[in-house]
């Protein structure tokens, strides 16, 4: 997984997830960095269930796995390779 891509999810999870904590975006950049940091040294694991590429089956499947139950984890849809 792009190391980009990594720090763009854990952004935006300080933002939206912790919205009611983080008052300005100085704030949330700097609990994002902490993330990353925790993701870099393997000190904050993160589980991905499973990776679906970014067409109807695999949207498809994403979705059936999510409301099934079956998964334990994130589900990646990938846009690009």
């Amino acid at each position: 997984m792009s190391i980009i891509l990594i720090f763009v999810l854990l952004y935006f999870f300080v933002i939206y997830r912790l919205s009611n904590y983080v008052y300005t975006p100085e704030e949330a950049y700097q609990y994002a960095q902490q993330l990353w940091a925790l993701v870099t040294e393997n000190a904050l694991r993160l589980n991905i269930f499973n990776e679906y590429p970014f067409t109807t089956e695999g949207v498809q499947q994403a979705h059936q796995d999510l409301t099934g139950g079956k998964t334990t984890g994130k589900l990646l849809i990938k846009i690009t390779e």
